[in-house]
């Protein structure tokens, strides 16, 4: 683990640094879907009603997705949870790429509104179970800058790059999905590295 990881949180535990890398990608989607929203749809003359149902959407999904994450729990681990949620987005782009009409941006702003709102509080009870409690709320409040500053950074990319709809989708659905399998691949690797080697040998005859 390297220095400036280390000074980056509190902890450097495995399984938070995971889910901090994921839960800030989501983030980061998040905002570039915003922006990605606000020119495209100033691109095409849209109302601004469109922007005000694309944000109500977003509300909306973070509302069902606060509510199911209770019932969630009961059947899916925190880790399990925001897999879960990144792959949803990842999903959801990939259908608005592919219809590419402006109902189809909105759905996208309601799957990326649950995504977060089901993602977060998985990743903040992740925290607080493998953060000692002495040092919960200076991680909390690194990772929540962390957070911001990849919203951010996420945002910018549509003010400096031009993306139609569809070309933006795509972006999404693929740093959604890579993200996802990125998660996936290092969990793996890390209940790897877990197990003794021993216990991985053969049984001799």
């Amino acid at each position: 683990m390297n220095t400036n990881l280390r000074r980056l949180v509190p902890i450097a535990h495995p399984e938070v640094i995971l889910g901090l890398t994921t839960i800030s990608l989501i983030r980061g989607l998040a905002g570039f879907l915003v922006f990605l929203l606000a020119f495209g749809l100033r691109r095409e003359h849209a109302s601004l009603l469109w922007y005000g149902f694309a944000l109500g959407l977003s509300g909306v999904g973070s509302l069902i997705g606060l509510v199911s994450v209770a019932r969630l729990r009961k059947f899916l681990k925190e880790q399990q949870m925001i897999l879960m949620a990144i792959w949803f987005i990842a999903v959801g782009a990939t259908g608005a790429a592919f219809w590419g009409n402006l109902g189809a941006q909105m759905m996208l702003a309601f799957c990326v509104g649950t995504a977060g709102a089901v993602a977060q509080p998985s990743f903040d009870a992740m925290t607080q179970r493998y953060v000692p409690s002495v040092s919960q709320g200076r991680a909390f409040a690194k990772f929540a800058t962390r957070e911001q500053l990849v919203w951010v950074c996420g945002a910018l990319i549509p003010v400096v790059v031009t993306f139609p709809f569809p070309d933006g989708d795509i972006v999404i659905a693929l740093v959604a999905g890579v993200g996802g399998l990125f998660y996936v691949a290092s969990r793996r690797a890390l209940r790897d590295r877990a197990v003794p080697r021993s216990s991985r040998l053969p049984p001799e005859r």
